[in-house]
């Protein structure tokens, strides 16, 4: 909270004086339960009166030197309420560290009633925390919301949330503001439920994280920030298929428009084991101009058509991907789905490309090529790969076998 907002939060009591204060006829009640007789005298009664009116006149620099003269003049419950007053005028008047002075001298002496009493206490712990005095002021708030002689409002509850948050002790933040929740009248702020929605992520709280954004979301349905946070709100609790709804729903509202959000709602229906709606997701999106045809986004493409075993669509994406300048073991990859397709001749060529631009593991890809070249019908090729491939200790043997099972077939005729 900063010194601003803090001002304005005291500022809604700075005349609550006028109040609290007994005329010398009036006597007030403690608590409803107990009577305090003690009264101001005439002279001061008025004084404190012009005071205020000052004050709420927008003269609070003058009242408070006519206060602080007045408070060194009178003793005892006089004098505790002319600091509360003198109190707020030095807040009216920016002088906060002053204000907390007369505030700690006011509240210090017991002697106002019990129930201005503890309006100060409150009123003194919004201005702690507001000028940085965390610790202090979450003590005075606490002991404000024991001892207030009515409920506490919903919002101390919330001011006492804010500084614990500030202090990161976000579980005992989240009490408050379930406490808030439970006092506050319906509908419950939109900044609340934000705040409470920051807190339930800091804690872990996914699933209680979903249902805040389900409110927001309900009063403002076109927040793509808030459709994101619930996708990940899913997502994290594991509950991947509500993700995946949330996910879809807002594409639906036009609200999916970020590469990054498509390429997540791609990576979630490969995740469900949806690859086929993954890659109509990548291909419409980059047809859209939403997503570059680049290497990286035509292998995400490639994945999911591999996925969904739809092999022709698998070798475009590949080769496009390849052609866009992607990395060698695109080609190996291209390979093996030739292979899947029975296209043994392209399967080759793709194997062959593979190594002409250098891949990590080329005895392994010499093995495939060699399958490849023999189901081709091409024995001088199948053979020149397999031999390759026996040159390397972890491909030896199983290229021994296959070039056994070539010479004994080209033997059989």
């Amino acid at each position: 909270m900063n010194r601003r907002s803090g001002q304005a939060l005291i500022a809604q009591c700075a005349l609550i004086v006028l109040l609290t204060l007994p005329s010398p006829a009036q006597a007030q009640r403690d608590c409803a339960a107990e009577d305090n007789t003690q009264t101001l005298r005439e002279p001061v009664y008025r004084r404190l009166e012009s005071a205020s009116r000052a004050i709420q006149e927008g003269d609070a620099a003058q009242a408070a030197d006519k206060l602080a003269t007045l408070a060194d003049n009178v003793e005892g419950y006089e004098r505790a309420v002319v600091l509360q007053t003198l109190g707020y005028a030095y807040v009216e008047s920016g002088r906060d560290a002053q204000a907390l002075d007369a505030f700690a001298e006011a509240l210090a002496m017991e002697a106002l009633p019990r129930t201005p009493q503890q309006q100060l206490r409150y009123n003194t712990a919004q201005l702690q925390i507001a000028l940085g005095r965390t610790d202090i002021g979450i003590d005075t708030l606490r002991r404000y919301l024991a001892e207030a002689c009515e409920a506490p409002p919903a919002r101390a509850h919330m001011l006492l949330a804010s500084a614990l948050a500030e202090q990161e002790r976000y579980r005992e933040s989240l009490v408050q503001v379930e406490a808030a929740f439970a006092k506050a009248e319906a509908p419950i702020e939109t900044s609340w439920l934000r705040f409470k929605l920051g807190l339930h992520f800091e804690t872990g709280g996914y699933d209680a994280a979903a249902e805040v954004l389900l409110v927001l979301i309900g009063r403002a349905p076109l927040d793509v920030s808030a459709w994101k946070q619930l996708v990940g709100a899913y997502f994290e609790a594991g509950d991947r298929r509500r993700a995946l709804a949330a996910q879809a729903l807002s594409r639906r509202l036009g609200l999916l428009e970020s590469p990054e959000a498509v390429r997540n709602l791609a990576n979630l229906y490969r995740a469900l084991d949806i690859p086929y709606k993954a890659g109509v997701v990548l291909r419409d999106a980059m047809a859209q101009g939403r997503l570059p045809r680049s290497a990286e986004t035509l292998e995400a493409l490639a994945n999911a058509w591999i996925g969904a075993r739809e092999w022709l669509r698998a070798d475009e994406a590949l080769l496009a991907a390849a052609d866009a300048g992607g990395r060698a073991k695109l080609l190996v990859r291209l390979g093996q789905v030739r292979v899947e397709r029975g296209n043994w001749q392209a399967a080759v060529q793709a194997f062959s490309d593979a190594l002409q631009r250098g891949v990590e593991t080329p005895a392994k890809v010499r093995y495939q090529m060699g399958i490849a070249a023999w189901r081709a019908g091409d024995v001088d090729t199948a053979r020149s790969a397999l031999q390759a491939a026996r040159d390397d200790p972890q491909q030896r043997q199983a290229a021994q076998q296959w070039l056994d099972f070539i010479e004994r077939s080209v033997e059989a005729g």
